[in-house]
């Protein structure tokens, strides 16, 4: 994940989600959420993802949508999007998808 982020830019995630790397990713979340922006989360490096770190993606989502804010993901790696699915999460990879409008 970069250091830090600028307003507007997307957070691009590390290329492994773990357990202590969703912690960070947690922090990195925290200090976009009080934007106006969209919250947009560049996934092309993600290699290997847990629940933690698709747990603090979930939040963040369900945060913006409170806030009537869009939640994002770009570039989605191939792990990323085969650890929604194993997840059960097809809607929600769906949903945050750039291609939805």
């Amino acid at each position: 994940m970069s250091d830090e982020p600028q307003s507007g830019q997307p957070l691009r995630l590390a290329s492994r989600l773990d357990v202590v790397a969703a912690e960070e990713l947690h922090a990195q979340v925290l200090k976009r959420v009080s934007d106006d922006d969209p919250l947009s989360i560049d996934a092309r490096d993600v290699e290997l993802v847990d629940t933690p770190a698709i747990q603090v993606l979930l939040a963040a989502a369900a945060h913006q949508l409170d806030r009537g804010a869009r939640f994002l993901v770009i570039n989605p790696s191939t792990a990323f999007a085969e650890a929604m699915t194993l997840l059960g999460l097809s809607s929600k990879f769906e949903e945050w998808s750039e291609t939805n409008g």
